[in-house]
């Protein structure tokens, strides 16, 4: 396999060269974990010393040696005090995960071990948990006011969001970083029950490869209707490619679960423009994908909510029973 470590460093090291704000750089996501698989990309944060109001948080977004490098900036600011970094759920999972690859002052080290030691302490456990239950009790909410007024960009874009919350919430307490690429998987490896749940809720328990092929073409193309190059806040040619090689390696589940959540965010942005043209058009393929899915009709979408409620109780209690520190990974 390609060694992403090493392109992660190269990358840097240009970085470096026409820049001098950067103070930092750690890899996050699988790369930092050694859980990349063949069409992973390199997430990393490329620290900058600017602690000033009015600094934009911006990027890299770039291919190199064939593969996608994402590159957010953060501020050195954010990573000064061990409280703030632990009250962002994302950015505490990110340090203590992380691949620090660049770090002159050893700051950023200093910072890692120090959110290692308490990163499992209920307090803050149950703080990264909280976060998504949260988040998926406000979009239960949406998704029933979406069905009462027959919504489907609505109810894509909450079904989305929910589908992160029933995956991260059980994960996060037993201290495992959901995976874009693997999340039910490490879910199965955990509660084959709740997986298996959470996968006839969205309906990939009735998918088969070619069908999620066929239901990439669909949505993939309707990034056309805003910008052919981007999903989300990925390239698009790394989303298909990866939802491509997953369909293929008996992964079909996890990549129709993908493809739910690129549904939800192409649902966020349709819904976000002022082009009353690509708002229609967006409700439209939305309508489509429902359909062919089999998330149409009243019966059906009370029968699903039903579902999510039933899958929410089991996420709360799991949120409400955290495991003692050094307990088994299991649910």
């Amino acid at each position: 396999m390609i060694d992403r470590v090493e392109i992660a460093k190269k990358f840097i090291r240009e970085q470096i060269r026409g820049r001098d704000d950067i103070v930092g750089a750690i890899v996050t996501g699988s790369v930092s974990r050694g859980e990349e698989v063949e069409p992973s990309d390199i997430d990393m944060s490329l620290i900058v010393d600017r602690n000033g109001e009015g600094h934009q948080r911006g990027g890299v977004d770039i291919w190199q040696d064939g593969v996608c490098i994402d590159a957010k900036t953060a501020l050195e600011g954010d990573y000064a005090d061990l409280e703030k970094v632990l009250q962002n759920p994302f950015r505490a999972t990110q340090i203590n995960d992380g691949l620090i690859l660049y770090d002159p002052t050893g700051v950023f080290t200093r910072m890692q071990k120090e959110v290692r030691v308490v990163f499992m302490e209920p307090k803050w456990v149950s703080m990264r948990v909280q976060f998504w239950l949260e988040r998926a009790r406000k979009h239960m909410s949406g998704l029933r006011e979406s069905v009462e007024v027959r919504d489907p960009l609505g109810i894509c874009e909450n079904v989305g969001e929910i589908l992160w919350g029933f995956t991260s919430v059980p994960l996060l307490r037993l201290g495992i970083t959901p995976s874009s690429t693997r999340a039910l998987v490490q879910l199965g490896e955990t509660s084959a029950k709740l997986k298996e749940s959470i996968c006839e809720w969205e309906g990939s328990s009735k998918m088969n490869a070619d069908d999620v092929l066929a239901w990439l073409a669909l949505v993939s193309g309707g990034v056309s209707l805003t910008d052919t190059s981007r999903w989300g806040v990925l390239p698009t040619e790394y989303i298909v490619k990866k939802i491509e090689w997953m369909a293929s390696n008996d992964l079909h589940q996890e990549a129709f679960h993908m493809l739910w959540i690129g549904m939800g965010e192409h649902a966020i942005d349709w819904r976000k423009r002022g082009d009353a043209r690509i708002r229609s058009k967006g409700s439209e393929l939305a309508q489509r994908w429902l359909e062919g899915i089999g998330w149409e009709g009243k019966v059906v979408l009370e029968e699903k909510q039903k579902m999510a409620k039933a899958l929410l109780k089991e996420i709360e209690a799991l949120a409400e029973n955290l495991p003692s520190a050094g307990a088994p990974a299991s649910i």
